[in-house]
């Protein structure tokens, strides 16, 4: 998918999500709804088939519809109706992609934001906290932290908030020292040139 269509698909999906966003704060539903879509990511985590049927034009409207009651039975007015506008026009392949900037309103409106940290070893629940607290204040906000472990980075961590990304990797800290180290040798021979050529 180029890179202006999963842009275009992520405004479309923004726009519903900002539309049952508004519905649930006027509802005083919001932390209902958003457990109902963080139900929903579940399923179709699950079973991501079921995006690939929403998306396919062999799939009628009716089959769609019946579909999205047996995966969202029990839920909220607001959100069903969001669901049924989206059928109706054909965007239920974007669901993931309207969960995920409901829950970027939410995050924002409670002053959190989704950070993905890694680090080269698995690290215990008092580092953890550190970083956390570390990252908090860099950021001004409270980091919702998804860890991995990628030993490649050798140590310390790299961190991705948003368009934030705090590289405090080793290996990056050892690529700068060389990239360092070579520009000082290529300025050590430019100077021998120089003092040569006078």
């Amino acid at each position: 998918m180029a890179a202006e269509d999963r842009y275009e698909r992520r405004r479309i999906a923004a726009s519903y999500a900002s539309a049952l966003f508004e519905l649930a704060q006027a509802g005083d539903a919001v932390d209902r709804i958003a457990e109902q879509l963080a139900g929903l990511r579940s399923v179709l985590e699950a079973h991501p088939e079921l995006v690939t049927l929403f998306e396919s034009p062999v799939v009628g409207f009716e089959d769609r519809r019946r579909l999205v009651e047996r995966i969202g039975s029990g839920c909220d007015e607001m959100l069903a109706g969001t669901l049924a506008v989206m059928n109706r026009r054909g965007r239920l392949g974007m669901l993931p992609e309207m969960i995920a900037a409901f829950r970027d309103q939410l995050d924002r409106l409670r002053g959190r934001v989704r950070t993905r940290l890694t680090t080269a070893t698995d690290v215990d629940e008092t580092t953890l906290a550190d970083i956390r607290k570390a990252l908090g204040t860099y950021l001004k906000r409270e980091p919702v932290i998804t860890h991995r472990v990628d030993p490649a980075i050798m140590g310390g961590f790299v961190a991705r908030a948003g368009d934030t990304l705090i590289d405090a990797s080793v290996r990056t800290q050892l690529a700068m020292m060389k990239e360092r180290l070579t520009q000082r040798g290529e300025d050590e021979v430019q100077s021998g040139r120089d003092h040569v050529g006078h």
